[in-house]
């Protein structure tokens, strides 16, 4: 399976990276250059290893040629993958000289997965569940997550528990075919060992257009390739491109990179490299997708850090005042009618702070539009008994007006009072959230003084509290924007 040219000329895993094992070159490189190919056969997803499995366990294609013509039973590649990785983990724990031809073909590709994810919290999760060892440890590290985190880990968690549920029933059901496909008798496997499977593909797929229904379902699982780490640097991504019969290749990044000076005046920093390639040695990196450091950690385990083991280098890394905002909506007289509004507009939920890489922190486009009709209703039930207290309704129904007329671009902002009135509000919303977050980093602290040395344990606390200071520093530059002086002196900070 790993035996392609390419992949033997251009790449070999190395060890001693941040983020654990990566891949680096070993060759030099030009801008574009084809560094990695993948045939077809030597992937891992539902038509390639079709073959050794159940026709009617097949996922749905999207096209008349369905894989299995239909069947009720079909099930997602979500729970399918998991579950054959789960076999083969628990085959080769139980009965390691009798592995099965069909499930021994995968062995040079599946000993290159990690042997366990401590630092995913969906493994925290479900390790607490299964009382395994750390597992009041592991219980810790999910109360210490940052409120968004939380959510995440839940939201992770539901669709986790539906593909085991369907991959442990289908085992159950089924387990008579299975054994018959792969010519061997099949042992019971646990959920550790699904999880395991699971997190493989969750962490590890590569989007491939396979034609299965859910779109979700399209993706492999690719030997090598995986191993990449990622980046949200543009000059230092590797492309992945799916060719015309379903294999895979990786081409360097068309542009030079900018190496930093050795020895050179601080000011100077960085300079464009000269020779535009890549050298042997250099990391490979590939891009999971534009996902800031709270769903790198929810559904990765990590959290970018520069050389000095800090966060910021991530552009995509935001705060989401969701729970703040709604929290207040809550307490408006007609809390109903705001969300109609918000909603009709296409602005309800995801209020986040985002951070551009040469601008402080601030509000996005989304938040901006609805903290300025909270401001409305703010301005319009002026005293705290906002509940029992009734509005000028000739001035509500002009601001809402007039709100609707910005949202489309028809007017460029309210009346200045408002705009400053929901400035106001953005630096108090703020302010709340920071709460949460300092909650986080003390308690990271706490179990770090505790002397916990087990290295995923370690590494977790480490990126909990990473995120946290991360995401706190950029609501206390939005407060500092919001303060009286800052507003009156620059406006709103959008």
């Amino acid at each position: 399976m790993l035996g392609e040219r390419w992949v033997e000329k251009f790449g070999r895993i190395s060890v001693g990276f941040q983020a654990g094992r990566g891949l680096v070159l070993s060759e030099n490189v030009v801008p574009g250059q084809r560094v990695m190919y993948l045939s077809p056969s030597s992937l891992l997803h539902s038509g390639t290893i079709k073959h050794i499995l159940p026709t009617r366990l097949l996922p749905k294609h999207s096209s008349f040629r369905s894989l299995n013509n239909g069947s009720t039973s079909a099930m997602r590649n979500t729970s399918l993958i998991p579950m054959l990785l789960a076999i083969f983990r628990s085959t080769r724990r139980l009965m390691p000289h009798a592995m099965p031809t069909a499930l021994n073909q995968l062995s040079p590709f599946l000993d290159t997965m990690p042997e366990e994810f401590g630092t995913v919290p969906l493994a925290w999760r479900r390790r607490v569940h299964l009382r395994e060892q750390y597992s009041d440890i592991h219980r810790r590290l999910c109360q210490i997550l940052p409120q968004r985190n939380a959510v995440q880990l839940e939201e992770v968690h539901e669709k986790y528990m539906g593909d085991y549920e369907q991959a442990r029933t289908a085992f159950k059901r089924y387990r008579s075919e299975l054994s018959e496909s792969m010519q061997s008798s099949l042992h019971d496997w646990t959920e550790e060992d699904f999880l395991w499977g699971w997190l493989c593909v969750n962490s590890r797929c590569v989007f491939l257009p396979l034609g299965l229904e859910p779109h979700a379902d399209n993706f492999t699982l690719a030997p090598m390739l995986d191993m990449a780490n990622h980046t949200t640097d543009p000059t230092r991504e590797f492309k992945v491109k799916w060719t015309l019969k379903n294999g895979l290749e990786m081409h360097a990044p068309e542009r030079s990179v900018a190496r930093k000076v050795q020895g050179g005046a601080p000011e100077v920093g960085y300079e464009q490299e000269r020779w535009h390639g890549l050298c042997s040695g250099d990391e490979v990196f590939i891009t999971y997708g534009a996902h800031g450091n709270a769903t790198l950690l929810s559904e990765y385990g990590f959290v970018l850090l520069d050389s000095a083991g800090k966060t910021g280098d991530n552009p995509f890394t935001d705060v989401v005042l969701d729970a703040q905002i709604k929290r207040h909506i809550e307490q408006l007289r007609t809390p109903s009618e705001v969300h109609a509004l918000l909603e009709e507009a296409g602005y309800w939920g995801s209020w986040t702070i985002q951070r551009a890489e040469s601008e402080p922190a601030h509000p996005s486009w989304r938040t901006v539009t609805a903290l300025r009709l909270l401001a409305v209703y703010d301005a319009n039930f002026p005293n705290e008994a906002r509940s029992t207290a009734l509005p000028q309704a000739t001035s509500l129904v002009q601001d809402i007006a007039r709100w609707k007329k910005v949202v489309v671009g028809l007017l460029p902002h309210l009346t200045g009072s408002l705009e400053l009135r929901a400035a106001t509000l953005l630096g108090q919303l703020a302010a709340e959230a920071q709460v949460d977050l300092q909650r986080c980093i003390l308690a990271a602290d706490e179990m770090e003084a505790e002397g916990h040395q087990q290295g995923a344990i370690s590494a977790s606390i480490g990126s909990i509290r990473a995120l946290a200071q991360e995401e706190l520093q950029m609501l206390r530059e939005v407060v500092a924007r919001c303060s009286g002086d800052n507003l009156r002196k620059e406006g709103p900070p959008w």
